[in-house]
């Protein structure tokens, strides 16, 4: 289909670079641009997703504040999931003494504000960012067999 579109479109070069990363299966390394580029962001105020391979050429400025915007939406659905667990829970917000957050997620400030606002900074906690739920998926493995 993206060769049809190939031979009518405006800009070619962007088509056929888009058919080079799913020809040649480039859309994970890709995706490690753009983790690298979240994670920075985690902690500065600016990144850029860099990505070269074959006749793809990326090299994107990327601030703490347009991503801020380009995940607000999801960040809006996260409070709603939250808010709805702690309903279903059966416990007051109060009655919550802890919050462990982990996982790449956590360190992305928008989500870890909404931890801070519900919870207060007092009674957030991490660890082990990026290996905690696997060491706890291998520890109920072995709790389970």
């Amino acid at each position: 289909m993206l060769r049809k579109f190939l031979h009518s479109a405006d800009n070619k070069e962007a088509v056929a670079r888009l058919i080079t990363l799913i020809e040649k299966d480039l859309g994970f390394s890709l995706f490690k641009a753009i983790e690298t580029a979240k994670k920075v962001l985690s902690s500065h105020d600016s990144s850029s997703i860099d990505f070269e391979q074959l006749n793809i050429r990326i090299h994107e400025p990327i601030t703490a504040n347009e991503f801020a915007k380009f995940i607000h939406r999801q960040a809006e659905k996260f409070e709603q999931y939250l808010n709805a667990f702690i309903a279903n829970s059966g416990l007051d917000e109060k009655e919550i003494d802890t919050v462990f957050i982990t996982g790449g997620s956590s360190l992305v400030p928008a989500l870890r504000e909404i931890f801070v606002k519900k919870f207060g900074e007092n009674k957030i906690r991490g660890g082990e960012t990026f290996t905690s739920v696997a060491s706890g998926l291998a520890l109920s493995s072995v709790l389970f067999f």
